[in-house]
């Protein structure tokens, strides 16, 4: 039989290796600054305002043809560690002329490597003088193996290392973006169009002026900004003398624009507002705008800190939603320095968005309210621990996670958090509101006065198929203070101090029974160039008195479907060591599996 798709193959392979034949390429031959000087000499400058005017201009001279429907190429030339392609011309305009390297249609420009091929701002001019570096005005961008640095933009204007126009499309392969300045937004890199970032790295840039913020990268309205395999490192947004505000000490994401992160970093970046007074800070790693969406990635060690500050790795924005998913958030800190201020939400902000967490850990976060996460969530298979809500005495609620609006809580462990007042694993204060926590267990916390697991200030707060035992609590109700609404199916290991009515298949009174905490299983979470966390949970023991302890009908989520598995990848209604042999679901966010038949042994 005739295969006509292998004709078709070969046709494609000639039409492209005739178009890349084509295509105009320049070889850059000198480090100056040149612009129609020099003859002999094909400057980086030279070379772009050649590929945008489809003519050799100064002394470069390209082999191929340039042609508008083509994308043209510069090569770098290796200078060594040490030497720069060092943009001196002063001035300001869209012309190329001076200023930065302003790039118009089809271009793809390859250095060697980040370290031999730094494109770098004239850092012995007065900052008066100095620029921006690269400025994708139209058309599709490709930088390779460079670096971008010591650009700067003072006055108000944003965007220190890079900037794109709305229309474009820029790609960035393994390039670093390092040590810009703005005095507007967007310390490294204001993207306006469409971007991508692949294995690349957006560190230590600053914006000194943020009325916005955006201190490593500032993504417009309707911008599209993706980052895979790369990290966002050590970038500051500070206080504008008169905005009162800084935000996106990383990342800030506006509304109407989406940023996706796929197995990337932000770690170490800071919204500081700590230079003026009244100043409000809100992600110090990232300001969520729009849609934001994490995918195998870590938000960690980073800093909200002014007299009100919100989301030290992540704050969302009103009506914003995000996606974490297999993602850590870990050792974010939302720092406020006014007493009659609140900080909150440690590690996640979501009071004004709405955030989906998915087989994610959230750990070791901290700020006065909501230690790991403070507002509106869904959460699923994940693990919150070792937070801490801890501060003003009168604020600190909910050490692992406070509840703002209403959230469901489905097959997660909430283990390990402390507050200095109420709610050491979940406060929930959100009158008129409803929240439902099915199929999970929260255990080990602790507040110092009341509400070890969970503290009820208002709305209506359910529970079914969970566990909450050993919990502690210095004044009242070790596991709960407040009302618990029970839909069945619940263990509580000591009702004293809390208002929780037992119903149907619930026991009270008695111990969880659950095995040390431990990496029992599930997806390894958190980025591979950063931070990565297996998921801490307690699996029952055998004698536990959760195993086979479930709902009759299965353990279902908040809209009445059954569970398939349990918070580590376990099916759930697995008949347990008992006498019976009916397979039902534990209580708690683990099922019980004998050793033996987990190693699919009999």
């Amino acid at each position: 039989m005739r295969r006509h798709y292998c004709k078709g193959i070969v046709v494609a392979a000639a039409l492209f290796a005739s178009e890349f034949a084509l295509a105009a390429s320049i070889t850059v031959n000198t480090a100056t600054d040149d612009f129609g000087g020099v003859t002999s000499n094909c400057s980086l400058r030279e070379a772009i305002q050649s590929a945008n005017a489809n003519a050799n201009f100064g002394g470069c001279v390209a082999t191929g043809i340039y042609n508008d429907a083509i994308t043209d190429v510069i090569n770098l030339p290796t200078l060594g560690a040490g030497g720069f392609f060092t943009l001196n011309r002063i001035g300001t305009d869209d012309t190329n002329s001076s200023g930065d390297l302003d790039i118009t249609g089809l271009l793809r420009i390859e250095g060697a490597s980040t370290a031999n091929s730094v494109i770098r701002g004239d850092t012995t001019d007065p900052d008066s003088d100095r620029h921006r570096l690269v400025h994708v005005i139209s058309g599709t961008v490709t930088l390779n193996d460079l670096t971008l640095r010591d650009g700067l933009e003072d006055g108000t204007t944003a965007g220190g290392g890079l900037r794109t126009e709305p229309g474009s499309t820029t790609i960035l392969n393994r390039v670093a973006v390092l040590n810009n300045s703005a005095g507007g937004n967007a310390g490294g890199i204001l993207n306006r169009g469409t971007m991508t970032l692949n294995e690349s790295t957006v560190r230590a840039n600053r914006t000194t002026d943020a009325g916005e913020g955006g201190g490593g990268i500032f993504n417009s309205p309707n911008a599209v900004l993706t980052l895979n395999d790369s990290r966002v490192l050590d970038n500051v947004a500070e206080v504008a003398d008169d905005a009162f505000q800084c935000q996106g000490g990383g990342i800030y994401n506006a509304a109407d624009a989406v940023l996706t992160l796929d197995n990337s970093v932000v770690d170490g970046n800071i919204a500081d507002g700590r230079q003026l007074a009244f100043t409000q800070a809100f992600g110090g790693g990232i300001r969520a705008g729009g849609t934001v969406d994490l995918i195998q990635s870590s938000v960690t060690n980073n800093l909200a800190a002014g007299e009100t500050a919100e989301g030290g790795g992540i704050f969302f924005l009103l009506g914003s939603t995000g996606l974490i998913d297999r993602s850590v958030v870990a050792f974010n800190v939302a720092d406020d320095r006014n007493v009659l201020d609140t900080s909150a939400g440690g590690g996640i902000n979501s009071r004004l968005g709405f955030a989906t967490i998915q087989d994610s850990v959230i750990s070791g976060n901290e700020a006065e309210a909501g230690g790991g996460l403070h507002g509106r969530f869904r959460i699923l298979r994940s693990t919150v621990a070792n937070n801490r809500a801890q501060g003003d005495v009168n604020d600190s609620r909910g050490g692992g996670i406070t509840i703002t609006g209403a959230s469901e809580i489905v097959n997660t462990t909430i283990i390990g958090n402390t507050t200095d007042r109420d709610g050491g694993g979940i406060h929930f204060g959100a009158a008129s509101s409803t929240t439902r926590v099915l199929s999970s267990t929260i255990v080990a916390n602790a507040s110092d006065r009341n509400g070890g697991g969970v503290d009820v200030g208002g709305g209506n707060f359910t529970l079914a198929n969970t566990v909450l035992a050993g919990n502690s609590a210095g004044n009242a109700g070790a596991e709960c203070s407040g009302t618990l609404v029970s839909d069945g199916n619940n263990l509580v290991q000591a009702t004293a101090g809390c208002g929780f009515v037992a119903t149907a298949g619930d026991r009270t009174g008695v111990a969880a029974g659950l095995a040390p905490v431990a990496s029992n299983g599930g997806p390894i979470a958190g980025s591979s160039l950063g931070i990565i966390s297996a998921m801490q949970t307690r699996v029952p023991l055998p004698t536990s008195l959760l195993v086979d302890a479930g709902a009759a009908n299965g353990c279902t989520d908040a809209n009445g479907q059954q569970l398939p598995t349990d918070q580590i990848g376990r099916a759930r209604a697995i008949d347990g060591p008992d006498a019976d042999t009916t397979a039902r679901c534990d209580i708690g966010a683990i099922e019980f599996v004998d050793a033996i038949l987990e190693d699919s042994f009999e």
